[in-house]
């Protein structure tokens, strides 16, 4: 995969992109239950306004997600989350999937109060995005995938249709909850002590990446040295404690670069960088170009 300027988009954009017809606003039904070519959906990295679900029901999808790379195969939900920069890679030419892409507002106006989210823990975007589906557990979410699809279309649509959704979407939900549940137990328990450790520092990466870019400062919070810190991340994710800590700065600031309302400085300040001089040292360190060039290919 290949490492592109990031950009945002929202899933109106997407669909443009994608050359979807509209549908109703907020949510979109995805089928790929044919055969077509293997060539990723969008070929470059990006960050969007919604929530992605696919389950593969043939075939395999690669991606990146942030720094990780999956392999999602048949039987298999990825789940991704608007905060999560993604980059697709090569689907199998047999690869067939299903799924929905979702905004935050379509959810409360499908009746999901806020206060439920808590319950669940996967939409959180430290979680494994790639889930193992039991086959029953297949068919149920596809049923509610296709009465969305048939009701989700840009036809005069009565309320009733409208509710059809609504409460296909919290079932599919509800359905997804107690399904992650299930698996959530099991995963647990297959975690190796050193995986567990690696996965508590990405939590903490994730949360304060922004303005702590110390090894030192990790380590401290996990009560371990940085030298076992760093060797064990690299085990585990193929890259040291330092390296994934550069890495989601250097991501974030081609996002916020991306931005062309943001002034190199504020993006410096942004990313807690004493000035911005330092900043460009760091940013040309690790991609080769200054923030200034680096906008020249916006």
């Amino acid at each position: 995969m290949s490492n592109h300027v990031v950009r945002r988009h929202t899933l109106a954009e997407l669909l443009i992109l994608l050359g979807k017809r509209s549908q109703p606003e907020g949510i979109h039904i995805v089928d790929r239950s044919v055969r077509a070519n293997a060539g990723p959906p969008i070929n470059y990295p990006f960050r969007s306004d919604h929530f992605s679900l696919l389950i593969v029901t043939k075939g395999t999808l690669q991606l990146r997600i942030n720094l990780s790379d999956y392999e999602v195969t048949e039987n298999q939900l990825l789940l991704i989350t608007p905060t999560v920069v993604r980059e697709y890679g090569l689907m199998s030419e047999d690869s067939m999937f299903c799924g929905m892409v979702f905004t935050s507002e379509f959810m409360g106006q499908a009746g999901m109060s806020p206060k439920h989210l808590e319950l669940f823990d996967f939409f959180s975007a430290n979680n494994n995005p790639v889930l193992t589906l039991a086959p029953q557990d297949v068919e149920t979410l596809l049923s509610l995938l296709k009465i969305m699809g048939n009701k989700n279309v840009v036809t005069e649509q009565g309320v009733l249709d409208k509710e059809v959704i609504n409460h296909s979407f919290l079932a599919f939900i509800y359905e997804m909850a107690a399904v992650y549940r299930r698996n959530r137990g099991m995963v647990s328990i297959q975690l190796t002590k050193k995986e567990d450790l690696a996965m508590r520092f990405m939590k903490l990466l994730n949360e304060h990446f922004r303005e702590e870019r110390s090894v030192f400062y990790y380590a401290d919070l996990l009560c371990i040295t940085p030298k076992y810190l760093s060797q064990t991340v690299k085990e585990v994710t193929g890259r040291t404690a330092g390296e994934m800590i550069d890495g989601m700065v250097v991501m974030e600031a081609k996002v916020l670069l991306n931005d062309m309302s943001h002034s190199v400085a504020h993006v410096a300040e942004s990313l807690y960088f004493s000035d911005q001089f330092f900043f460009s040292k760091f940013f040309k360190k690790h991609t080769g170009l200054t923030p200034t060039d680096y906008r020249k290919i916006v």
